[in-house]
């Protein structure tokens, strides 16, 4: 019985595994570059100045070179 229950808690340990791996792999396909680019701003103000730093909008724009 004891080689029973350690064979179930290793199979969940696996399957656990398993779904955090899964949820892992959903939640990098749903990272959008503008959510990348307001995260890692917010990250590294933390990190390094330890300022609290919310980015609410993430815009492109393009400009000449005489701008």
């Amino acid at each position: 019985m004891a080689a029973e229950a350690m064979g179930e808690i290793s199979a969940n340990d696996v399957l656990r595994r398993k779904a955090r791996a899964g949820l892992e792999e959903r939640k990098a396909r749903l990272m959008s570059a503008a959510r990348a680019m307001r995260l890692s701003l917010s990250r590294a103000a933390e990190t390094l100045f330890e300022l609290a730093v919310s980015v609410s909008d993430v815009f492109e724009e393009q400009l000449s070179q005489e701008a």
